[in-house]
């Protein structure tokens, strides 16, 4: 008996040192992006939400991003004031490189006609085969209050700058649709053009198909409704179109070096964008986040372009 006692208390020993299990955490937001040493072309369009002229630059984008699915932005700017998606802050970004009329494509933040983005093919190719300073990439995501993007930032090169920003823009994409039930009644289709795009009762509709480049497949199919893709809706900073300093979300300031990230756990960066903020908005529309790093030049005292990502 006294043997299985001490047989007992023997094992009651080893199980109380059994090893405590692994606490699993949860993975942080940016954990599973990706990163790439690539340069994205940022095409922003100087758009009209009324004109038919606006289709023309529809079918340029989505050949861009057809050609480069993974290496063209795209934003686009309703900043006309009569526009009835017209927004403040996308009149500002306007500005900033020159206030173009609608129908002018801004690539990397210098204008081009159709003519030139069209021929800006090998542009965009020199971008991508261009080793960035730093890439960019965020995860975004929908909360009970908020539009959500948990951005990572990755550096290839040693820099000591004060002067990189980051900011975040929230774009619809809007149907071409009238509301006349809303007040004030509200109207996003296009001018009629028999060629390009038709009026169908509330909806504007494309008028035949129309197909990428090479002609291996539609874009966009005959009677489908157009789409306002891309549409600026509103920017994270308030105070700045451009941005947030990037030294401020890291306690090293405007000192980066080669494998640097931030927006890891440890140095988050987190832009979001207030459902409240956007109530108003009562159209149909999907949402989607471009995150963009720009750089001031103290200089050409201007903001110019480094480098950009959209989901």
């Amino acid at each position: 008996m006294k043997h299985i006692f001490s047989l007992l208390a023997i094992a009651l020993i080893f199980s109380g040192c059994k090893d405590d299990p692994d606490i699993v955490l949860p993975p942080f937001a940016t954990d599973g992006l990706s990163l790439s040493p690539e340069t994205n072309s940022l095409v922003i369009l100087e758009y009209n939400t009324l004109s038919s002229s606006s289709a023309n630059s529809e079918l340029i984008r989505g050949n861009l991003l057809d050609m480069f699915p993974n290496n063209i932005v795209t934003l686009s700017l309703a900043s006309g004031a009569g526009d009835p998606l017209f927004v403040s802050n996308a009149d500002s970004l306007s500005d900033h490189f020159g206030g173009k009329p609608a129908g002018t494509f801004l690539l990397n933040g210098a204008a081009k006609s159709v003519p030139e983005i069209l021929a800006a093919v090998d542009e965009i190719n020199d971008n991508i085969s261009t080793k960035p300073v730093l890439s960019v990439a965020h995860a975004m995501s929908t909360n009970d209050t908020a539009y959500v993007a948990d951005i990572l930032i990755e550096f290839y090169k040693d820099t000591i700058t004060p002067f990189f920003y980051i900011e975040s823009y929230l774009v619809g994409d809007i149907g071409a649709i009238q509301y006349p039930d809303l007040t004030p009644a509200l109207d996003l289709r296009l001018s009629p053009n028999n060629s390009l795009v038709a009026k169908d009762g509330l909806v504007t509709k494309w008028a035949k198909d129309f197909s990428n480049s090479d002609t291996t497949k539609v874009l966009y199919p005959g009677g489908s409704t157009y789409i306002h893709n891309g549409i600026f809706l509103g920017n994270f900073n308030s105070s700045n179109v451009f941005g947030t300093p990037l030294a401020n979300y890291t306690k090293f300031g405007g000192e980066y070096f080669k494998g640097d990230n931030i927006g890891l756990k440890q140095n988050p960066i987190q832009h979001y964008f207030l459902k409240s903020d956007y109530d108003h908005l009562k159209f149909s529309k999907s949402l989607r986040i471009v995150t963009v790093v720009w750089s001031w030049d103290f200089v050409d005292l201007e903001y110019k372009y480094v480098n950009s990502y959209m989901n």
